[in-house]
């Protein structure tokens, strides 16, 4: 079907795009082109294991090779882009929109992906699970289906909801004193945010709607004297937060329908 399909494939891009990619290698492949390449290479990696959980044929192997080239081609004109811009802020004419690229660039990844995928599948051609695959979930009696849903929604609320949110709170961050006192909580604070949101999408799933409240209120009780010190601060937690739901919300919807 086409969304196990369209599934297998953004899974695999966010595996290569965030939890393969490094920050040192983000950076450096603006400027050069064999670190753009070398991503290339890692970013085909999760897509190189359909070849194991899935019936090889002629077709898997186009899907893939379309899959990387697309990815390739945009992170080329994204990079080309961002040069441009660099240019430019020199000449002082303006800054470059890294928030609007990163967000363009991503958008055009998952066109991409579902441009390729539904070519593919109008076609005839659909992702068959290797035998072995079948096999162990027959046993265990967990349809592989689901079971791709929840791994492809995991890895959208772990680390590309940080990315996410860090670009969409940084004009409203608080002034530096008051960064200076969130400062070593912030990798505590990416932690509470993926748990929020998997209790978020756990609930949401089993129906418990009124329960995400709670956990809504229990982030309020735990920063309530940083929220009542700082107004600040205040406004850039009530971002995070009502973003974090919303994020896992939207994510939750787009994987289950």
């Amino acid at each position: 079907m086409l969304p196990d399909m369209l599934l297998a494939a953004v899974a695999a891009h966010l595996i290569g795009d965030f939890y393969l990619q490094s920050a040192d290698l983000s950076e450096r492949k603006r400027n050069c082109f064999g670190a753009l390449v070398l991503h290339g290479i890692i970013y085909g990696l999760p897509f190189l294991l359909f070849l194991l959980f899935y019936v090889f044929s002629s077709e898997l192997t186009l899907f893939i090779a379309g899959l990387i080239a697309a990815h390739f081609s945009i992170d080329l004109l994204k990079t080309a882009i961002q040069q441009w811009l660099v240019r430019l802020r020199k000449k002082q004419r303006f800054g470059a929109g890294e928030s609007f690229i990163f967000l363009a660039d991503q958008l055009l990844h998952l066109i991409a992906i579902f441009g390729i995928t539904y070519y593919f599948f109008s076609r005839g051609w659909v992702l068959q699970p290797a035998k072995w695959l079948v096999s162990i979930a027959a046993a265990v009696n967990y349809p592989l289906s689901l079971l791709l849903k929840w791994i492809t929604l995991v890895l959208v609320i772990l680390k590309p909801a940080n990315i996410f949110f860090a670009i969409l709170s940084r004009r409203y961050k608080p002034a530096a004193t008051a960064i200076e006192s969130v400062r070593g909580d912030l990798r505590a604070g990416r932690v509470i945010g993926f748990l929020e949101r998997l209790l978020i999408v756990s609930f949401l799933a089993s129906g418990q709607y009124a329960s995400i409240g709670l956990i809504m209120t229990a982030k309020s009780i735990a920063r309530y004297e940083k929220i009542a010190r700082d107004s600040a601060f205040a406004e850039y937690y009530l971002i995070g937060t009502l973003s974090s739901v919303l994020f896992a919300v939207v994510a939750y919807h787009f994987v289950f329908g």
